[in-house]
């Protein structure tokens, strides 16, 4: 794309890194990481979901853990697919404490925990 001259949006970086998650593809979705900084998409929460998303489906947990932490604000899409990660890498406790951290938040009722959140834990 760069190559040709064609503009990169954020919809589409997100569509390529969800693309390196399903592909198991971490280096590359590392080479889209640091794209998404040096193209400014860096404060895209979709982007951002999809970058967690691609770690957590390529294993890679604490890069998922760290890259969630600095995620402003956090939507249920970017709750969901922390707990998603944890439950992908064969952790079993890590999605039920985060479904009862954000239960116990009391914030926005956009971000509430429901049966979908839980769901994706596999329990």
């Amino acid at each position: 794309m760069r190559r040709g001259s064609i503009d990169c949006t954020a919809e589409v970086l997100a569509l390529i890194i969800s693309v390196c998650a399903n592909s198991n593809a971490l280096c590359t979705g590392e080479v889209m990481h640091g794209y998404t900084i040096t193209a400014g998409f860096e404060d895209y929460c979709f982007v951002k979901n999809s970058l967690l998303c691609m770690y957590g489906k390529n294993g890679a947990v604490r890069e998922a853990e760290y890259l969630f932490s600095e995620i402003q604000p956090k939507n249920i899409v970017t709750w969901n697919t922390l707990i998603s990660c944890y439950a992908e890498s064969g952790l079993c406790d890590e999605p039920f404490a985060i479904f009862l951290q954000l239960k116990k938040l009391d914030i926005d009722p956009v971000v509430k925990p429901n049966v979908i959140s839980w769901r994706l834990t596999g329990q």
